[in-house]
């Protein structure tokens, strides 16, 4: 008597689950991540986090006197939604070109299958974050200063 129901429960259950949004991107995206960077005019990135799949969330400097918080879509290359303000402090942070390099740095052994977020703070503290290749969580973290090359 009680199956039935139980089954169309548990059934509806597992259909019912809403889709989670995938809050990373892989990691053969960043040079195309870094070009859009350039494309929009920055000059110096604090952040770069995935809002899902296909869409990137990046603040740092696109002039000296303006910092910028900046979506947009990989997909079409298209800017979201930005906030802007003007004179907030000197700009800080890496040259978006240096972002594939950092974080292959970072990783040394190209153990980053997804990305997640990577942060760098005023007193250059980097940390990144995304999963391996197996879906196990990575998080490094380094300083800027020792990052050799940094333009």
């Amino acid at each position: 008597m009680f199956r039935r129901p139980l089954l169309a429960l548990a059934l509806t259950a597992g259909l019912t689950q809403p889709l989670v949004a995938d809050d990373r991107f892989t990691a053969d995206r960043l040079p195309l991540i870094a070009e859009h960077l350039q494309h929009f005019g920055f000059t110096h990135v604090t952040e770069l986090e995935a809002d899902d799949g296909e869409r990137v969330t990046v603040e740092g400097w696109r002039h000296p006197d303006w910092h910028s918080e900046l979506t947009w879509s990989l997909a079409t290359g298209q800017g979201l939604e930005e906030e802007l303000e003007y004179g907030i402090g000197a700009p800080w942070g890496i040259n978006p070109g240096d972002i594939p390099r950092l974080v292959a740095w970072m990783t040394r052994d190209g153990e980053l299958a997804r990305i997640e977020s990577l942060e760098i703070e005023h007193d250059g503290a980097i940390e990144l974050e995304g999963e391996d290749a197996a879906g196990d969580s990575v998080t490094r973290r380094a300083r800027l200063e020792a990052f050799p090359g940094r333009r």
